[in-house]
Formats: C-alpha cells, structure tokens, sequence
C-alpha cells in the first residue's frame, strides 16, 4: 500500500474521531455522510501526490540495492569512507553492519598491509642487494 494512502487513511481516522463520545458518530462524518469519506480519502491521495510532485520528490528506487551497489556499500564499510546515503533500514541491519566494520576494518586493513609488505618487499631486496654490491665494488676499487 502506497505510504500516501497511509497517511489519508489515518488523517480521516484523527477526523472522525475528534470530538465525539464513543458511541455516537463523529460531526466529521455527520458533515460528510459516510459514502463521501472514502471520496474525500481518495481526493486527500491525489492532493498528496500533486503536493509531492510540486516538491520535485524522488521516490527511492527499488533496485538500489543490486549486487555491485551492495558490493560498493560493503567495500565502502571497510574503507570506512562512511558515503552515508546508503544506510540499512532494519534495525538487524544496522547491528549486522556494525558488527561487520568492527571484525572487517581491522581484518581489512591487516590484509592491505601483508598485500603491500609482498609486493614492496621484491623492491627493497633489489635495492639492499645493489647497495650492498655498490659498497663492495667501492671496496674493491679502493
């Protein structure tokens, strides 16, 4: 059901129930008769909507979450870049992701450095081995 409706349906309920004892019938629906209130319901619905597309409102789209913007919010966590448009709803959700970035982050981290240690560590052994074969040549010179 349209979150729009919603709203009309519980404007109406606040409507007929304002002022009235419980077992008579509300002036609302006395002023309206009890045909016109889902009219009234159904033309609350459409003011919404002209109201919200006056205000230029995007409505979130439903494939937002395909698997490479998921991928991109969870590599996003462990960058902790925090891009902070994208959030999880549920709170199960928000738990799950916190427990993710405190085991991940470290996890993450501690991997980039063994990546980066193996790959430099070819680097710093070519330059140990023609420093230390440049001292013995100037040691032979001399």
């Amino acid at each position: 059901m349209c979150r729009r409706t919603l709203i009309a349906r519980r404007i109406v309920e606040e409507l007929a129930a304002e002022g009235h004892q419980p077992n008579e019938q509300s002036p609302f629906i006395r002023l309206l008769g009890v045909n016109r209130v889902s009219r009234f319901q159904q033309l609350l619905v459409e003011s919404l909507k002209r109201y919200e597309d006056r205000m230029e409102l995007r409505t979130p789209d439903r494939k937002e979450w395909t698997f490479l913007n998921s991928f991109n919010y969870a590599y996003g966590l462990l960058l902790t870049l925090g891009h902070g448009a994208k959030i999880p709803e549920t709170l199960g959700g928000q738990i799950f992701a916190l427990v993710y970035c405190i085991l991940g982050v470290p996890l993450f981290f501690g991997t980039l450095a063994i990546t980066v240690y193996y790959c430099i560590m070819p680097i710093i052994r070519v330059l140990a081995i023609s420093k230390k074969s440049c001292r013995n040549a100037i040691k032979f010179r001399d």
